[in-house]
């Protein structure tokens, strides 16, 4: 199931509109209501009544959006944690001539690496 889709989808719901949610997401309304077309073919139910006063949930709708808020939270969770994984690593950056580049500094490294294995080396 494509997550893109999935969060237009969400936004439509939270916007109450499809213009609105187009203009949030910087697509075109054409754009926002071919995803979402496409999503509704890919579950095999329709998931949105349209309106000239907004978008409502169908029964359908109701399920998939339940789904898609707990899908999108787990995705932003993952990135964070990826995001604190990354700032909470150990970087040692090394600058040297070409010659001790490629003679002197790859033993040293490997060694260095086998002690310090937390470390990554620029």
């Amino acid at each position: 199931m494509n997550l893109d889709y999935l969060k237009s989808f969400y936004v439509t719901v939270k916007c109450n509109s499809i213009s609105k949610a187009a203009k949030q997401l910087h697509l075109t309304q054409p754009g926002l209501s071919m995803q979402i077309q496409n999503l509704e073919d890919e579950v095999g139910a329709k998931l949105l009544i349209r309106s000239n006063k907004g978008v409502e949930l169908t029964e359908e709708g109701k399920i998939v959006f339940e789904h898609a808020t707990t899908m999108l939270s787990i995705q932003k969770n993952i990135k964070r944690s990826i995001k604190d994984l990354e700032k909470s690593k150990k970087t040692l950056s090394i600058v040297a001539c070409k010659s001790l580049g490629e003679y002197v500094l790859p033993c040293s490294l490997y060694t260095f690496k086998e002690i310090y294995t937390d470390v990554g080396v620029k």
